[in-house]
Parts: C-alpha cells; structure tokens; sequence
C-alpha cells in the first residue's frame, strides 16, 4: 500500500478511537442518584428539573429535594422513593402530591421541612431510619386502607420538630422504635399518647386520626413577622436568610416561611426580602414587620 493511503487509514481510525473515548467519557460522566420520583431515576442530567415539570429538583451540593408545585400521577409507583443518607426534602409554598401508592418511601434518614405539604397517601419508613419533620405544616388523609400514615417496620424513629401534622388513615403513625416531639403536642385525640411504638387513643388502640399541634415559639407574643430566622428579632440576617431559601441555598433550621411571608402571599418571594430591608431602613412598608403573627 501506498504510504499516503496508510496514513489515512491511521487518521481515520485515530479518529474513530477519540470519537469512541468522548462518547465513553460523557456515558461515564452521568452519575445516578439513590432517589427515584415517579418511576423516574434521578441523575446528574435530570437533576435540575427531574420530570421535566418545574416540580422536583435535586441538588447535590445540598443534599435536598426541593418540591415547589402540586404534582398528580395515575401510575401505581411510589411519588419518592428514596436511600440517600440524610436527604432533605424542601417544600416550597403549598405544595399537593397525590397517587395510587406511598407517597414517599425512605430507607435512609431524611428531613421533611419547609412549607405546607399535603399528601392523598402515607409515608413509609424502613431499615432503621429517622423520619425528621422539622418547622412544617404536613396534612395525610389516605382512604385507602391498605396504605397506613406514617409508618415505620418497627425499628424505625419519628421526630417532629416544631410542626403541625395531621393524619387521617387506618392505622395513622405507627411502627416506630420511638416518637418525640419538640415543640409541638398531640391535640386529637384529645387523650393521646406515644405508647406501644405508636400514637394511642384514649381506649389504647392505634388512633386513625392524629392531630400535632406546633407550639407557640415565641410564648404569648407569637411569632414575628419578618423573623424568618427565627432569633427572636427582624434584622438583617432575616432578608438574608430569605435569599438563600429562594437560591435553594441552606438556610438556619429554625428558618420559618411563615414568618418570611411578610405580604401574605402565600409564599415567600424576594418581595419579603426587600419589605424587611426597607422596614430596617426605617422606610414605609404597608406589613406589620416586627410584631406578633398572633397570640
């Protein structure tokens, strides 16, 4: 063979190679992750925006699945389903999620924090893990009997921090080695007790409705507005705390959206942020920042 023609044939097939070992490399590059939503798994190129929905997204760098819309599927699969260590799942607003099945599964510890979250299903803990519910409103009422509320295999651990919860279901929270709660009571039934791995009535059998009531925080004055960070006081680190919330950034975990809502919308913009700066500037602000949301 000639040598130009030799020489070709090595390009080529150099060519081919690079083409191969590029395309091997991105293959490579996708990292799949130990959280699954709606049948789909979460990778690093679906991340941001996991169904394509503007619902679901996962940072890495956070740890955190925030959820920042209602989202409805027919399918029989578990909404989340989850074994990434110390996941937390963010609720941004008054967020719905309703299905067939679980509406979340997890076998590895997770916080449940933010806005509101209703539920058409329960929750479902397993291999020992703690179930965290910190500084949220969290409503479930499933019909199906089959489905309980929040749920352990017995070994599991519940802790509800500061949190209004409700659950309606046949068997309502159940299964766990443990319950504690701070900052918040058992309301309904009105003689309800943490016994036997469960919530009890008052005759000693698994309640199917439970109401948990957060405490007060701030005493008789109630909470303030404008004190998302929950110090007691509005001050700048209150319009700072409600940046980082809004970039998907950590925040302090006594953070309260409720609080951060300072026009009443019902969720928490950069609006709020710059009501407290102006408020802090001594500038007219049409909100009460700085007294007390009630008590």
């Amino acid at each position: 063979m000639r040598p130009r023609r030799v020489l070709g044939i090595l390009l080529i097939c150099a060519l081919l190679l690079t083409m191969l070992s590029v395309s091997a490399l991105s293959a490579a590059a996708v990292v799949e992750y130990e959280l699954i939503i709606d049948g789909v798994a979460v990778t690093s190129d679906n991340a941001a925006d996991i169904l394509g929905n503007g619902v679901f997204a996962y940072s890495l760098s956070e740890n955190t699945l925030f959820i920042s819309g209602d989202y409805t599927t027919d399918s029989d699969n578990l909404i989340i389903e989850s074994g990434i260590m110390d996941l937390t799942i963010r609720v941004d607003g008054e967020v719905s999620l309703s299905g067939n099945n679980y509406a979340l599964r997890t076998i590895a510890d997770m916080t449940m924090t933010g806005g509101t979250l209703a539920l058409n299903r329960g929750i479902s803990v397993r291999n020992g893990a703690t179930l965290s519910i910190v500084d949220m409103d969290l409503m479930i009422d499933t019909d199906d009997m089959s489905i309980w509320g929040i749920a352990g295999d017995g070994s599991e651990h519940l802790s509800v921090t500061r949190s209004s919860v409700t659950v309606s279901a046949e068997l309502a929270i159940c299964n766990f080695s443990d319950i504690t709660l701070q900052g918040c009571d058992i309301t309904d039934p009105a003689d309800g007790v943490i016994r036997s791995k469960a919530i009890l009535n008052a005759g000693g059998e698994v309640a199917r409705m439970v109401v948990i009531s957060a405490a007060d925080p701030h005493g008789i004055s109630g909470y303030l507005l404008g004190d998302a960070d929950g110090n007691g006081d509005v001050d700048i680190s209150d319009a700072t705390q409600i940046q980082r919330y809004l970039a998907h950034m950590d925040t302090v975990d006594t953070f309260d959206a409720s609080a951060a809502d300072v026009d009443g919308a019902d969720s928490v913009t950069i609006n709020d942020a710059t009501y407290i700066q102006r408020y802090l500037a001594h500038m007219a602000v049409d909100y009460p920042i700085g007294q007390p949301m009630g008590g």
